[in-house]
């Protein structure tokens, strides 16, 4: 059987389906978390700006563990403690491949490196765009290191068009570019549609039932153009015709609530964050 090692900072809802179905596609995984998260215990998720724990199974049905019983600590210090354990498992077998999901920890760039220099096979995954990756300054130094791992890599994984330029941008061959969307499981809303009435739904939340509706689902942060998106629904003229619904918890809600109101757009709804079960 193929085997795949994954490195990943948490459990996240669209990424757990995937790596149960690789098992699924006969491919043996090993996953090594930096932490729990909020899968399976409540925690503060800080973009949500909430304590949540979301009511899905995130830790079945594939064989993980954690380097660390934090949540959200990736304070230095904390990364220093766990570099003997991390590296005795990522670097314990030359010959099964690594996906790192992320490398936004030196430890990950660690073992990113040591994994090429010592010639082990790597796979890349991410959703740095062109754009994302602009935004924030970085030293020369840190650029060019990140341009000369990801063209060593054996494959990147891009979960879009703006992702994948990214990848070319940094020098990547073509050849080695796989496309990878994030998956939603279908069998969960499949199964909802006979459990929910669409009716009843759309009256608890003061939805009106006849009127088509634009849904945004997640954080209500900067990066989610969440307040792009309202001024775009109101440019257009849509706020008699259609309604926006904002399924989410952030720094961005009360922003969004004002302009809103300001603007008498009585079909955007801000309904706050819903979990998995909660949104057939």
């Amino acid at each position: 059987m193929t085997e795949l090692k994954i490195l990943a900072l948490h459990p996240v809802q669209y990424q757990v389906p995937f790596f149960r179905a690789i098992i699924e596609a006969g491919i043996d995984i090993d996953v090594t978390y930096f932490h729990q998260g909020t899968a399976g215990r409540r925690a503060r998720d800080i973009e949500f700006g909430i304590d949540i724990e979301w009511d899905m199974d995130l830790l079945s049905g594939y064989p993980h563990r954690f380097l660390t019983n934090t949540n959200n600590d990736y304070r230095l210090q904390t990364q220093l403690r766990i570099i003997p354990s991390m590296l005795f498992w990522a670097l314990s077998d030359r010959r099964k491949p690594l996906l790192l999901v992320g490398w936004s920890l030196h430890v990950i760039w660690l073992v990113w490196l040591l994994r090429i220099l010592f010639r082990m096979p790597v796979i890349s995954f991410s959703e740095t765009t062109p754009q994302s990756f602009a935004a924030s300054p970085k030293p020369q130094w840190r650029t060019q290191l990140l341009s000369w791992l990801l063209c060593h890599n054996d494959a990147c994984l891009y979960i879009g068009s703006n992702n994948r330029q990214f990848l070319l941008n940094q020098g990547v061959d073509e050849t080695r570019l796989f496309h990878t969307p994030y998956s939603v499981d279908n069998s969960h809303y499949e199964l909802g549609k006979a459990h929910y009435d669409r009716q009843s739904i759309r009256a608890q939340f003061g939805v009106a039932v006849d009127l088509p509706a634009f849904l945004f689902v997640g954080k209500l942060i900067e990066v989610k153009r969440t307040v792009q998106l309202l001024e775009a629904y109101l440019a257009a003229g849509l706020k008699d015709k259609t309604q926006l619904i904002f399924v989410g918890e952030g720094q961005l809600r009360e922003v969004l609530e004002v302009r809103a109101k300001a603007a008498k757009a009585k079909n955007v709804h801000v309904v706050g964050f819903l979990n998995y079960s909660q949104m057939p």
